[in-house]
This record gives structure tokens, sequence and C-alpha cells, in this order.
């Protein structure tokens, strides 16, 4: 199943949002319904705070850090904040 993502180039000692950007991957039925539960406990503002979605963040995380990387070089102080998926957030975006 493909899902969509929106995240978030933050400072990681300003918490200012620089940029961000959209991703869509390919996870399978079992990593959706993973992210779904995580979301479902409201919990979390952002996938990368749910420390039990590391591994499925950081299937994806090196296609979002990548362009970070060529924009504001290698000694940056950024974090990347993903959303929960459009597929999954009430309202869809």
């Amino acid at each position: 199943m493909t899902i969509t993502m929106n995240y978030w180039e933050i400072d990681e000692y300003t918490d200012v949002i620089a940029g961000g950007s959209t991703i869509d991957y390919e996870v399978t039925d079992e990593q959706f319904e993973t992210i779904k539960a995580s979301y479902e406990t409201g919990k979390y503002q952002y996938m990368t705070d749910d420390e039990e979605l590391k591994d499925i963040v950081a299937l994806f995380y090196g296609e979002a850090y990548e362009p970070m990387i060529e924009t504001y070089g290698k000694n940056i102080y950024m974090v990347i904040a993903f959303e929960y998926p459009n597929e999954i957030r009430k309202g869809g975006n």
C-alpha cells in the first residue's frame, strides 16, 4: 500500500519549521496497521515522536534527509518530523 506523508524540517534548537515536503512510500499492510494504531492512541503529534515506529520511519527517512543535506549542508541542526499519512489522519490532510 502506498502512503502519502507530509514532513517538516525543524530547527532542533528553536523548533522553527524551515521547510517541508510530501513523500509517498510503499508499506506493508502490517506496517500500515502499526502506524494507524499509533495514530489512534492520540499520544503523538508526529510519527517520529513514537519510538514504536522508529523502524518504519527509518525506511523512508533517508529520502527526506538527502534533499535537506543538499539545501542546508552537512553541518545542519535540523530534524525531520513526519506527519501521520494522509490515508490515516482525519480530514485527509
